[in-house]
Order: C-alpha cells, then sequence, then structure tokens
C-alpha cells in the first residue's frame, strides 16, 4: 500500500529518548537506498486512534533516512497488528540488527513496561481466565493467592522470556539477556551502578565484568562511565577488567617515598598470598587422596597448622589495607 512518509510514526513501544536513532547506521542506510531504491522492507499497521496514520513495527532508522533523504512517498505492506505482536516485531529485528548491550536491555524494559501495565486491567486472577488475556499462558500463578504479589511487584524474567519467545521459555530470547537488564536497571535505581557505564560495552561478559569489579571495589556511580570509556578505549579484555577497576581506584602518593614503599611491599604480600593458597590447597588434596587424617611428627603439625595460619593472618592484612585504601580514595 503507498502511504506518504510524513504519515509514519515509530512504534508506540519504542523509547525514542533511551534508545536514540544511531546517526552511523542512518548514513549508511541513506548511501544504499541511493544506491539500489527503497525496498519495502517495513511493516506497519494503522494508527488505531488516528485515520490516515501509521505506526511502524520496527525499521526507525530506516525511516529516519527516508525523511532525510525527503522521499515522498513509500510503498510497504499494512496489518492489522495488536499490541503483542508489534511488540515481539520490533524486539526481533532489534536483536537481529543490533545486539549491544543498550538495545537488548531497552527492549526488555519495554517489554516489563508493557506487560506490567496489562496486569494493571485485571483486579484478580479470575478476571484474567474470564477475559481470556494472552496472560493466563505467560504468567506462573497456579494459585489465586499468588496473582496479589505478582501484580504489585510486576512480571520477572521468566514472563518476559517467554513473551519475547512466543510463549516458549526457549528460543532466540536467552534467560540470561532478561535476567542482566533487569538487574541493571535496578542497581541503577539503588545508586551502585551506572546503567549507562554498564552499556558502554557491546558484550554481555565484559559488561557483567565491570558491573562486578564497580561493586567490589565501590567506584562511586558518578565515576563509574568515565572510567568504562576509558577501558574501551584501551581495548582491556574482560578478564582483565577488575584489574583495570582496582587500578583506577588506587590514591597514589604525591613525593612521599614511605608510601610507594608500603604500597609496593602490600603488592608483593598480595603475589606471595596467592602462591601459598595455592601451595595449602595442594596440600591438603594430596592428604584427602591418601586419607590422612593425622600427621605423625610434631615438625609436621606445626608446619601445617603455621602455613594455615600465616594465610589467615594475611587475608586479614590484605582486607584491612584494601578496605582502608577504597574508603580513603571515595571521600
Amino acid at each position: 500500500m503507498k502511504i506518504l512518509v510524513k504519515n509514519i510514526r515509530p512504534n508506540p513501544f519504542r523509547k525514542i529518548k533511551s534508545y536514540p536513532i544511531n546517526r552511523e547506521n542512518v548514513e549508511g542506510l541513506k548511501i544504499k537506498i541511493k544506491k539500489t531504491s527503497f525496498w519495502d522492507n517495513l511493516m506497519a499497521r494503522p494508527h488505531p486512534k488516528k485515520e490516515g496514520i501509521y505506526q511502524i513495527a520496527y525499521g526507525h532508522h530506516r525511516l529516519a533516512a527516508l525523511r532525510e533523504l525527503k522521499i515522498k512517498e513509500i510503498d510497504i505492506p499494512i496489518r492489522n497488528l495488536d499490541n503483542n505482536t508489534m511488540i515481539i516485531m520490533m524486539a526481533d529485528e532489534n536483536l537481529k540488527q543490533d545486539t549491544s548491550l543498550a538495545i537488548m536491555n531497552e527492549t526488555v524494559y519495554a517489554v516489563k513496561d508493557y506487560l506490567d501495565k496489562e496486569l494493571a486491567k485485571y483486579k484478580t486472577w479470575e478476571d484474567i481466565k474470564k477475559s481470556k488475556s494472552h496472560l493466563i499462558n505467560l504468567l506462573d500463578v497456579k494459585r489465586p493467592q499468588e496473582y496479589a504479589p505478582l501484580k504489585k511487584n510486576g512480571v520477572g524474567q521468566t514472563t518476559i522470556l517467554k513473551f519475547l519467545n512466543g510463549g516458549k521459555k526457549k528460543g532466540v530470547w536467552k534467560q540470561y539477556m532478561i535476567q542482566d537488564a533487569l538487574k541493571i536497571k535496578e542497581e541503577d535505581v539503588k545508586e551502585i551502578v551506572d546503567k549507562k557505564a554498564v552499556e558502554v560495552f557491546d558484550k554481555h561478559y565484559t559488561a557483567k565484568q565491570f558491573r562486578k569489579a564497580v561493586k567490589d571495589y565501590h567506584v562511586p556511580k558518578a565515576k563509574q562511565k568515565d572510567l568504562a570509556k576509558k577501558i574501551k578505549k584501551e581495548k582491556i579484555g574482560g578478564r582483565e577488567i577488575p584489574k583495570a577497576v582496582r587500578k583506577s581506584i588506587k590514591k597514589k602518593p604525591v613525593n612521599d617515598p614511605a608510601l610507594d614503599k608500603l604500597e609496593k611491599t602490600f603488592d608483593a604480600i598480595d603475589k606471595y598470598a596467592d602462591t601459598l593458597r595455592h601451595k595449602i590447597s595442594g596440600f591438603r588434596m594430596q592428604m584427602e587422596d591418601l586419607n590422612v587424617t593425622q600427621i605423625n611428627g610434631a615438625k609436621a603439625f606445626i608446619t601445617l597448622t603455621s602455613l594455615m595460619q600465616l594465610r589467615k593472618e594475611i587475608d586479614d592484612l590484605l582486607n584491612i589495607n584494601q578496605t582502608q585504601q577504597i574508603e580513603g580514595n571515595v571521600k
């Protein structure tokens, strides 16, 4: 069906402010459209309230490119799509076109917001069953009394996952995608982690390492985004991120050789402690393999107990130093 570009609106569930248009993508699409013209690779529905206006399910970058190229009219399929289909089509297209963490997170938040609003329409579980709502197959409710706390707290990761995968738990959307998105938002609200800082990273593993590190080392939320950009720019691998975060919060002494020497001493103790832990663990494993419960000889007994005590003292010393150092840096 031929429609005017000026009459096309975004998907109502797409939050443009949270998930802005990527200029690089738009410029690339403009080049392609100039070369091959525009194909009908958009899907839209009639606006539910405004006659002559249409809402696209996906393809917001393509729409931006069309407008910037001043193309007035296009021929695309128009379908009577319900809200569920509009969200799922948008989600699947997002996952196919852009697997960045930010995009996946915003998709999860859009689904949760939609499902929570759907829940609000029904006072009881019986009301949902009478209405034959799609929620019946999504919600993990076995008894009517389970509905009230669910409605109060909103849908969880399992319900969101089933919705995105068309009512099934397994599909293109994975549990960890939903779980991470919800956790990041929760920690952002609690001022523990900066959501935008975490989303600087493209891969889930890298983002997860950064998230854990800034929590472990109590990096202030206000400083996390700059730190994330620095780590990404330096192309630090996921496994090295905790070390990079730790180094970033160290309070460097100014013209103080004594503090510098103390810092090096603690680094040396840290390395020695790791070696000691491995040796003690290996020694204990050998004892277990040989079913040894007691050691004959005073020297052997004293050696083992001394090692164990030394390990404890080193752990305590390192923990105290690390805590003091962190507290000093965050003040």
